[in-house]
């Protein structure tokens, strides 16, 4: 990525537009892909496997569902073992 001088206020700033810039069109442009997943308007790249496997690409982002397993939520940093499921 192209970095900005910025010894200067006047660059400063310009470099935090920029930024801001890149942040709003990424976060416009994820919206409305999450959207159109959720209203059926976009395909999926993997349309055989379940749903909950599907993946997407819209406007160069990827999508794809998030999902919960019993260790996402576990302390990682303790001493104790994973927790048994049996």
């Amino acid at each position: 990525m192209h970095t900005f001088p910025t010894e200067s206020y006047f660059q400063r700033v310009q470099k935090d537009r920029a930024q801001l810039k890149v942040y709003q069109d990424f976060v416009d442009a994820s919206i409305k892909g999450a959207t159109a997943i959720i209203e059926g308007k976009l395909t999926s790249l993997n349309p055989n496997e379940p749903i909950k496997q599907h993946v997407y690409v819209y406007n160069q982002i990827f999508f794809s569902y998030a999902v919960d397993t019993p260790l996402s939520y576990c302390d990682l940093t303790s001493s104790d073992q994973f927790p048994s499921f049996t």
